[in-house]
């Protein structure tokens, strides 16, 4: 009887390894070997009981003996699978984590109006560090041509990479996946007719995959990854895989559409500077008709195009009002369209007729009417190149160009039948044209009003303002003049006079083997401070950043005007550290300046260090109310370029930040802050820096100061209980992606919370 604890120990076994494993984990496999070995360890427990006393001792080589071997084997091989099952789903869960990761932070570039090519090198690095591959591309679809371009590359040679830069559909692997959008994976590259396309034996790579980049169906590129050695089965996971390439789609698709926002924007600011510059501008050689065809004439340019004409329908018959060619103005027009049913803006191709026989052929137009379409502008394209114009914004253009004509039309009726008031009219615009023009304006502006709340559109509405102020009062005083930074038009020799001491200076010190360079920029704004004041710090700059340095050769010392502040920025290998936030020196309190540093990659992909020192400008800076000055804002992201996108957010909004790379270094800035008086009055963290899962920092933050507001950025895939964030210490919590004015509505309600 005591083999029976032989099979029955099997079976206590083989419950227990079938309850401890995970589910997940229970592969076809698992069970198959798992129920082998039960099943066998039934059959000894039965044959051992039913044999005859006699043969149950005739030695170990038995029937039930063996049986029972064989079950310990079946259940060990199950054990073994479940664990091999078990650490790919784990390395599954991590790697979809990390795509998460990945996905929230493509996204959060894409929404930023991130340059198109930095993004796909981003994505790239990250989808190759996370999968742990040799190289890799991403190829683009050209919708004019018809085919991929290489829009970033990885890990392969100069040589490989002109070989990729054009992919035709079909032609290769690469065109393949695109036509098709299936996501192919080579595991030996070597039995593939692509295997000299890819690099052969010189590139050295064995197996490839090849993702799709699509959303919505839409076709938008490949991204191609190469590995060495021998391929893993299972190491690349086909539904992860795609997952990303949709991820990716859905962020270049976001991107296109910030990118469209922003060109859009800056349309409006060049309309509107264009209409502010010309009706500031009204004076005797520009009265009348020439100011509306001077802005008409800038609205042409701005769309492309080299001719205008404003036509007038009554009835059948069209009238050329106002063009660019001033010898065709009241001329008949025959049109080749009925414009009375619409659209009442619109495209004319090259391959069309042109609206009227007296137009050009195959030629571009672009149109828009007002009043129902009685009256319409046409711009003539420079090239053939299809058109992608905002109609919106030519039409609001058209608007204030119309308008202008009408008034100056009246005028210059009246002017005929009595010449001193027409002289007077040439000379300063009447009551009533100044009131149309403040009229058009202030429906121009009312329309635009939420652009108003942008930082960087805030100058140009106080221009703007002022002049439709100067329109209302019928004057043309200061009021009318763009308010802008003072330039450094007389003082821009003095200025580079300093600078070219202090490099002289700080070059002949205890580093006179380093030569630093200046980059003179004739925009930069004027530091208002004493030019003392100026030459002390830059000189305090520069020798603190080259001094105890292992830093030789060239330095490059450039300057620029960057949120209300001139950045004097120093680059150059191995430099100084910079003093920390709790050290600042006393010339740097002096000018309420702040100090930067970090590693940066230049245009030739080396690694150098940069140094930053802003100087606000203001008047006045040495007397600054401690109400006036911006919060004090505390930033940690793990990714560079998350950090240098969540430095520039902040700085538009006005808060003096510092982004950092970890917990421990904001910390110690936190500590520092406190000790030295100048606390931080918002920390923004992004949620990886916890590896617990659990947002610590806002609990250690506040146990050091409770007024501190905390704000926690969490990515895709990744959540977290209100009620525990806020028992934690989190204030708010921010989803990425976010834009700029999400961020500006989460400070907001902590700041109002606070309160």
């Amino acid at each position: 009887m005591e083999f029976l604890l032989f099979p029955v120990g099997g079976l206590i076994l083989g419950s227990v390894i079938f309850l401890a494993s995970s589910s997940t984990a229970r592969r076809f496999s698992f069970y198959i070997y798992w129920l082998v070995g039960v099943i066998c360890f039934v059959m000894s427990i039965l044959i051992y009981l039913t044999a005859l006393p006699e043969d149950r001792i005739s030695g170990l080589v038995s029937s039930y003996s063996i049986f029972g071997l064989l079950g310990y084997i079946g259940i060990i091989v199950a054990m073994l699978l479940a664990q091999t099952h078990e650490r790919a789903a784990l390395y599954g869960r991590v790697i979809e984590e990390r795509q998460h990761r990945a996905a929230s932070e493509i996204t959060q570039l894409a929404a930023s109006n991130i340059a198109l090519l930095e993004l796909l090198n981003f994505a790239l690095d990250k989808i190759i560090g996370m999968l742990g591959l040799s190289g890799g591309t991403i190829h683009v679809f050209h919708r004019a041509k018809e085919n991929l371009v290489l829009g970033s590359y990885m890990g392969l040679t100069a040589r490989l990479a002109r070989r990729l830069e054009k992919i035709e559909f079909g032609d290769t692997a690469i065109g393949r996946t695109a036509k098709n959008k299936r996501l192919l994976i080579i595991r030996d590259l070597r039995l593939s007719h692509d295997y000299e396309f890819f690099g052969g034996k010189q590139e050295g790579f064995s197996y490839m995959a090849l993702i799709p980049i699509v959303s919505e169906g839409e076709n938008w590129g490949v991204i191609s990854l190469f590995g060495k050695g021998q391929y893993q089965p299972g190491s690349l996971q086909v539904d992860l895989l795609e997952q990303f390439g949709e991820q990716l789609g859905a962020a270049l698709v976001l991107g296109r559409q910030v990118r469209n926002m922003q060109t859009a924007r800056e349309s409006l600011a060049f309309l509107m500077k264009t209409l502010g510059q010309e009706l500031s501008d009204i004076s005797a050689a520009k009265a009348g008709l020439g100011s509306a065809r001077g802005v008409a004439g800038a609205v042409t340019r701005f769309f492309g195009g080299d001719k205008f004409d404003i036509c007038a329908r009554d009835g059948d018959s069209w009238r050329l009002l106002l063009s660019s060619e001033i010898a065709d103005e009241g001329k008949s027009l025959r049109p080749f369209y009925d414009f009375s049913a619409g659209p009442f803006a619109g495209t004319i191709e090259t391959a069309q007729q042109p609206p009227f026989a007296e137009f050009a052929l195959d030629r571009a137009y672009i149109y828009t009417s007002l009043n129902v379409g009685r009256e319409w502008i046409f711009v003539r394209l420079e090239g053939k190149r299809r058109a992608n114009i905002d109609l919106e914004l030519l039409t609001d253009s058209f608007r204030i160009i119309y308008g202008l004509y009408r008034k100056f039309t009246d005028i210059s009726r009246q002017a005929r039948i009595d010449l001193k008031r027409s002289l007077e009219a040439e000379r300063r615009p009447g009551p009533e044209i100044s009131a149309g023009i403040a009229g058009d304006l202030d429906r121009l502006m009312a329309q635009y009003s939420d652009f108003k709340q942008r930082p960087e559109m805030h100058e140009l509405f106080i221009w703007l303002e002022s002049i439709q102020k100067a329109a209302r009062d019928n004057s043309r005083g200061p009021a009318t003049k763009p308010i802008h930074v003072r330039p450094l038009a007389e003082s821009k020799a003095a200025i580079d006079d300093i600078i070219s001491d202090v490099i002289r200076r700080a070059s002949g010190g205890n580093k006179a083997n380093i030569k630093i360079d200046y980059d003179r920029n004739n925009q930069l704004p004027a530091p208002d401070i004493p030019k003392d004041d100026l030459q002390r710090s830059l000189l305090e700059f520069i020798t603190a950043a080259i001094f105890n340095s292992d830093s030789n050769g060239s330095l490059k010392l450039t300057a620029k005007g960057e949120n209300k502040s001139i950045v004097f920025e120093l680059q150059g290998a191995s430099l100084a550290e910079t003093p920390r936030s709790g050290d600042r020196p006393k010339w740097l309190q002096q000018i309420n300046g702040r100090l930067e540093s970090r590693k940066i990659e230049t245009d030739k992909g080396q690694q150098v260090d940069s140094w930053r020192l802003y100087i606000p400008l203001r008047g006045g800076y040495e007397s600054v109310a401690e109400s006036d000055r911006p919060p004090r804002v505390l930033a940690i992201d793990t990714q560079d370029i998350i950090r240098d996108l969540l430095s520039s957010m902040l700085a538009n909004l006005g808060f003096e930040a510092i982004v950092v790379g970890s917990a421990a270094e904001a910390a110690e800035l936190f500590r520092a802050g406190l000790e030295q008086g100048n606390p931080y009055s918002l920390v923004i963290a992004d949620y990886s820096l916890e590896k617990s899962h659990e947002p610590r920092l806002a609990r250690d933050l506040k146990a050091l100061d409770p007024d501190t507001r905390f704000i926690l950025l969490t990515s895709w895939g990744m959540t977290i209980d209100p009620d525990d964030a806020l028992r934690l210490g989190v204030d708010y919590i921010l989803n990425k992606p976010f834009r700029l004015e999400q961020l500006s509505e989460a400070i907001q309600a902590v700041s109002t919370a606070a309160r």
